[in-house]
């Protein structure tokens, strides 16, 4: 919405719509240059006021766009569990970070990714099979991968640059894999929390569980080796057999968790205090985000 189209009041609230122009003419000039260095100090001050007043507009600009992302994310994640979108709500945590995050292209190609490898089922095949050829799809063909470089680039934790890059990490590879295979037509594939490190499982009412590692190409984990993974990261023993399906209002804190820990390390505590904003916009209680919060200083989330 442009400026002109805004309540008056509303305008004049943030400094009117008009922005000054200096009509200096040559014989303007010509008289500043009589007395050039008061005319010098009188123009850096007035520029250090333009300086402050555009800084001052992003701030505000930057600050109701992150309150609008809250609220959408609230909004999403306050439906029922088996009615939340989590690859949408991934896709909020990233718009609060990138305004121009296009959640309706990265939904797109994601319901395309999905109708592709719907074509290489096979008629009469179980949904155990049918997670393999995805695997194949995703990882051989595809060449969506684990970060190992830059790790805590935020683009790793925004699933729209996960879809164009085809890298990021366990959890917004989790919800790539988890999303394709509902739209696939796969039943019973969850997110599987392990401390530290993020997995897929798919566990059919009437067959054994499997563990898959999209961090590594789609490699099946035994239960065994998952809690030895799990239990390398907290530093206490970890049963993966123990534990229980993510719900997508917990995958999408761990995420933000991912984000608020990555920021305060990269650039300090008032860059993460937005995504401690956000945890609390999700769990609706800032006992819990201080809690979340606290929890980073020991685990790391991923």
């Amino acid at each position: 919405e442009s400026p002109g189209s805004l309540d008056p009041g509303l305008v004049m609230a943030m400094g009117g719509a008009d922005i000054p122009s200096a009509r200096i003419g040559d014989p303007d000039r010509a008289a500043l240059r009589t007395n050039l260095p008061v005319a010098r100090t009188f123009l850096a001050n007035r520029a250090r006021q333009f300086e402050a007043e555009a800084a001052r507009l992003r701030s505000l600009s930057t600050s109701l766009h992150r309150e609008q992302a809250a609220d959408d994310l609230g909004r999403e994640l306050s439906m029922p569990e088996p009615e939340v979108h989590l690859a949408r709500a991934a896709l909020l945590v990233a718009r609060h970070d990138d305004p121009d995050a296009d959640i309706d292209a990265a939904l797109a190609d994601l319901q395309a990714m999905a109708a592709e490898v719907s074509t290489r089922f096979k008629k009469d095949s179980t949904d155990a099979e049918r997670i393999d050829v995805l695997r194949e799809f995703l990882f051989a063909e595809n060449g969506f991968h684990g970060s190992r470089h830059d790790y805590q680039n935020r683009a790793n934790s925004h699933l729209h640059s996960v879809l164009e890059d085809r890298e990021g990490l366990p959890i917004t590879l989790a919800i790539v894999f988890m999303d394709i295979a509902r739209r696939a037509g796969i039943k019973d594939v969850v997110g599987w929390p392990l401390p530290g490190h993020f997995l897929v499982a798919h566990q059919p009412a009437n067959g054994p569980r499997r563990l898959i590692d999209v961090f590594h190409g789609g490699r099946i984990l035994s239960h065994s080796e998952a809690s030895d993974l799990g239990s390398e990261f907290a530093g206490v023993p970890v049963r993966a057999d123990l534990m229980n399906a993510a719900t997508p209002r917990e995958i999408i804190v761990r995420l933000i968790q991912n984000l608020l820990a990555f920021s305060e390390r990269q650039e300090g505590v008032a860059a993460s205090l937005p995504y401690a904003d956000l945890l609390v916009a999700v769990a609706g209680d800032p006992r819990r985000s201080e809690e979340h919060t606290s929890e980073l200083q020991s685990r790391q989330y991923l």
